[in-house]
């Protein structure tokens, strides 16, 4: 959906060699958001670079979805944490757990 806590999708960026997308979305306020360039195009990657707001990068690896082995750590455990804890994990440390913004 491009409609996710206000936000807009403003531009992205296929690399099928690497088997990735990029996408970038912002919270444009009110009228902001109707003079948005349909995203994909020149005018949306203009403005992507131009903008004076701030953008949330989203990153899509392809072909995951068909990998029966692929899993996702959350970065919320790690040997960081005392051993006895459930979110105890050898050799990996506690990283990047969330994203807040105002809408």
């Amino acid at each position: 959906s491009e409609n996710f806590l206000g936000m807009k999708l403003v531009h992205r960026y296929d690399f099928p060699q690497w088997k990735f997308s990029l996408y970038f979305l912002e919270r444009p306020r009110d009228a902001a958001a109707a003079a948005l360039p349909s995203p994909g195009t020149k005018a949306s990657e203009a403005y992507l670079w131009s903008m004076t707001g701030t953008t949330l990068e989203l990153t899509h690896n392809h072909g995951s979805e068909e990998d029966d082995s692929f899993s996702v750590w959350s970065g919320n455990c790690g040997s960081d944490l005392p051993a006895e804890s459930p979110l105890f994990r050898a050799g990996v440390v506690r990283g990047f757990g969330h994203i807040a913004f105002n809408v």
